[in-house]
């Protein structure tokens, strides 16, 4: 792949901050779910048993991997089992959002429904990557005592 969620992640970001009208808004709740969808869904692939679908899941990709990440069927006591469940959710918010700003050009999206886009989308790459978003402590350029910087 020659983009990663992490750079498609920096872009909506950025046109999240000049966004300033429902046009942009809209762009950046679908540009936020895209940045995240592919590796949500290898996430989920890499599961030694795919999650469950309910009845309610409604059918579609989109639909069935938010509903197989809120039902894992990992045993409870794997760290993914939880960590699914909580991508799910903010997923399932996410794509309702795109959906919203996609297709349904007669309901409004405001500033908002983007800000929790990209807070959503941004915990979600933590989850999935706690490497590139962990703090460590470095040495305080005062005193000696140890403050807290994010690598990047």
């Amino acid at each position: 792949m020659s983009v990663t969620a992490q750079d498609l992640f920096a872009s909506v970001q950025a046109a999240h901050g000049k966004a300033a009208c429902e046009a942009d808004w809209r762009g950046v709740c679908s540009r936020a779910y895209y940045a995240i969808y592919d590796d949500c869904k290898s996430l989920h692939v890499g599961f030694s048993t795919p999650g469950r679908l309910t009845p309610e899941s409604g059918g579609g990709m989109h639909a069935d991997l938010i509903d197989q990440l809120l039902h894992p069927t990992l045993p409870r006591t794997s760290p993914d089992f939880f960590k699914s469940i909580a991508i799910g959710h903010m997923m399932k918010s996410m794509y309702a959002s795109r959906i919203k700003a996609d297709y349904k050009r007669d309901s409004a999206v405001e500033k908002p429904t983007a800000d929790m886009s990209i807070k959503f989308a941004q915990e979600i790459l933590e989850k999935l990557f706690p490497s590139k978003s962990e703090e460590k402590l470095q040495p305080s350029a005062t005193g000696g005592r140890p403050t807290l910087t994010r690598i990047k």
